[in-house]
């Protein structure tokens, strides 16, 4: 009577035949190289896309500021406090709101106001890694008055 033999994985059940084994630590290489400058590209993204509503609040409220400024009657204390609703509904911090020339009931038909706001980019990261520190949004909308 003949007896099979078992197949070669298992009478050496330590060894891979097809050389897996040699690629584990290509893989933790690879990992340890590439993990850095993917988390780099997550926090910036974040930070980037932060950057972009920063913007489009500022400029939302420069518009809306100017829009209310524009129309008849004296309206500099409504149109700063519009602004301001603005900024503070989209949790804006540090934002500054300028009117040239100030505008009263007198100001005459045309005239060219402008409303500016400011609002600083300091505070947009969530990482170890800020690519905005220091820096600012700027929007300046210009409206003629009716």
């Amino acid at each position: 009577m003949k007896t099979k033999t078992p197949p070669h994985s298992q009478t050496q059940p330590n060894t891979q035949p097809c050389g897996c084994g040699k690629r584990r630590g290509v893989a933790t290489v690879e990992t340890a190289v590439c993990l850095p400058f993917i988390l780099l590209m997550v926090f910036a993204g974040v930070e980037f896309s932060n950057v972009v509503f920063l913007k489009q609040t500022v400029n939302l409220a420069a518009y809306e500021a100017a829009k209310t400024l524009t129309a008849p009657g004296d309206n500099n204390a409504l149109a700063i406090q519009t602004a301001q609703g603005i900024m503070t509904t989209r949790r804006t911090p540090n934002y500054t709101i300028s009117i040239a020339p100030a505008v009263t009931e007198n100001t005459p038909r045309g005239t060219s106001v402008s409303v500016t706001v400011t609002a600083s980019a300091s505070n947009l990261s969530f990482g170890p890694v800020s690519f905005m520190s220091g820096r600012s949004v700027t929007a300046v909308v210009t409206m003629a008055r009716l």
